[in-house]
């Protein structure tokens, strides 16, 4: 009776380990349901490796956890902030070669225009630009070309071109647009949804325009039609935060420099959205890059050495296009976040009250 006592305990413990095996996946023959995967998807693939043609003296990392970029100062509750950022990961990294941190850039689909990615986008920036991190977004509908890169990484050096910058002229050809393409101004009142889509058009017609141009050599044109897009979407930004009257407020603020001034001394004190949208540290950039495209349009009159002025026009067209790729894709997302905020009943209370 003791020997069948035994053989039972026996029996029973040889069963319970062999279920504790097997269910810790220790037993040699059992399949796992792996497959390999792509960490990049097809537009990461493409700016991955446009990032390593145009920065061959920086480190190009991609999809790196927020947890190796960020450390919590001391003083301050780890885990508690740690857990913020649990989970969130960076597209790509560059870094010098000692690895101290340049920028995070993020590659930006349609999926990043739903709200739950947009607040996950906001929170992942400010953890970001709270340690002083540089983040670039740019749209993977418009992924940038290796001279945009150099000019947004090293705007004060030569943009290298299949042929020398100072062999080509410096000229300025007509924007042509026909009023079959857009439209005549004895049409420009019609429905609202007309006039959308010919404002889409028409911008779609002038980033293919500068673009044409800086393929083509014709840097200052380029600059030119920069220029005005960059003007143009911050008019939007100042409509989209004094809907009722943002359009006669805009007449008294003629120029560049007096609608960066109230975006930041009027808006953003009141505005949050638009603070963590269309930043000051944007705003900054556009403007230092305002006012080297107004020095060059002055040096033009002065000098008569136009290859040393092709070569920096070269460097700054790039630079332009890099800028206003993330200004619209900013306003775009400060534009949604005032549409949902008044859909919500949430606007500010000075929303109608413009600030002078």
């Amino acid at each position: 009776m003791l020997f069948l006592l035994i053989v039972l305990v026996i029996v029973v413990v040889a069963v319970l380990a062999f279920v504790k095996v097997k269910s810790q996946g220790g037993v040699d023959d059992e399949v796992w349901p792996f497959y390999p995967k792509k960490p990049l998807s097809q537009p990461e693939q493409v700016l991955y490796f446009r990032l390593v043609q145009a920065l061959p003296d920086h480190i190009v990392l991609a999809q790196v956890q927020l947890s190796r970029l960020l450390g919590v100062k001391k003083g301050n509750n780890y885990q508690a902030w740690f857990n913020r950022i649990n989970r969130m990961s960076a597209d790509f990294v560059v870094c010098n070669k000692d690895s101290s941190i340049v920028a995070v850039i993020e590659l930006d689909d349609a999926t990043h225009q739903k709200e739950d990615r947009q607040a996950a986008d906001a929170k992942k920036d400010k953890a970001l630009s709270s340690a002083g991190i540089r983040i670039i977004r740019w749209q993977a509908k418009a992924i940038p070309d290796v001279g945009v890169i150099q000019a947004t990484f090293m705007p004060n050096i030569a943009v290298k071109r299949d042929a020398p910058q100072a062999a080509r002229p410096l000229n300025v050809r007509p924007l042509q647009v026909t009023t079959q393409q857009f439209g005549s101004r004895h049409h420009s009142n019609q429905k609202m949804h007309s006039k959308r889509i010919s404002k889409t058009d028409l911008y779609k017609s002038l980033l293919a325009r500068m673009d044409k141009a800086s393929t083509a050599g014709y840097y200052m044109e380029s600059c030119w039609i920069q220029y005005a897009i960059v003007e143009d979407r911050f008019n939007s930004v100042i409509r989209h935060a004094y809907p009722q009257q943002g359009a006669e407020l805009l007449k008294t603020l003629r120029g560049l420099d007096r609608k960066l001034e109230h975006i930041a001394e009027k808006i953003h004190p009141r505005d949050s959205d638009c603070l963590k949208t269309v930043h000051k540290e944007l705003l900054e950039r556009i403007k230092r890059w305002k006012d080297k495209r107004n020095a060059l349009m002055h040096e033009i009159t002065e000098t008569p050495d136009y290859e040393t002025i092709n070569e920096k026009l070269a460097r700054l067209a790039p630079e332009g296009t890099a800028l206003i790729n993330e200004l619209g894709s900013r306003v775009r997302k400060y534009k949604s976040l005032v549409k949902r905020r008044e859909a919500q009943s949430l606007k500010p209370s000075e929303t109608n009250k413009i600030e002078q």
